[in-house]
């Protein structure tokens, strides 16, 4: 994406008054790298959806389970309400999705299928709302590779479902 728009850019940098010009055209420099085709959107959806699909991609390593609910784990995305949400409507399968930060914060949305409150407070001592919660995991250790991070997360779950919490085993 940056790459896209420094190449767009250089080609302005001969013009009379070059940052005037590329600062009119950065917005629609950076729709374009996200439009697909035959659709416009704001660069806020465009871009989402362009996340979110990349994502997608992802779902073979990046699934995780908890008490049989059918979660998404990521690693340093952020925005969680946005992309979270984005990704839950896209992939309407997965019951939850947890962002996990370098410092061990989480932020979990759900879209009505689990009380992600509850999976906070289990795993952290966290909480929130129905859809939308957050915790800090205790001990988490920042990695620079997503396969050890996936790792921690299964050996708290690991640790966590064998102990008796208020959120009900998904029912079949």
């Amino acid at each position: 994406y940056k790459v896209a728009l420094l190449k767009e850019a250089a080609q302005m940098v001969d013009m009379p008054n070059a940052n005037i010009i590329l600062d009119e055209k950065i917005h629609a420099l950076k729709k374009r790298f996200f439009r697909e085709e035959n659709s416009d959107d704001t660069l806020d959806n465009l871009a989402t959806r362009f996340i979110v699909a990349l994502l997608g991609q992802k779902q073979a390593i990046m699934t995780i389970y908890y008490k049989g609910y059918k979660g998404f784990l990521s690693y340093g995305v952020g925005n969680t309400s946005i992309i979270g949400n984005g990704f839950l409507v896209a992939y309407p399968e997965y019951d939850f999705i947890v962002d996990v930060s370098t410092r061990g914060t989480m932020s979990l949305r759900a879209n009505n299928q689990v009380d992600v409150a509850l999976i906070a407070k289990e795993w952290a001592g966290g909480g929130g709302h129905p859809n939308a919660s957050g915790g800090r995991i205790q001990g988490f250790k920042e990695q620079f590779r997503y396969d050890k991070v996936k790792m921690q997360i299964e050996n708290l779950i690991h640790t966590k479902e064998s102990i008796a919490g208020k959120l009900e085993y998904k029912a079949d």
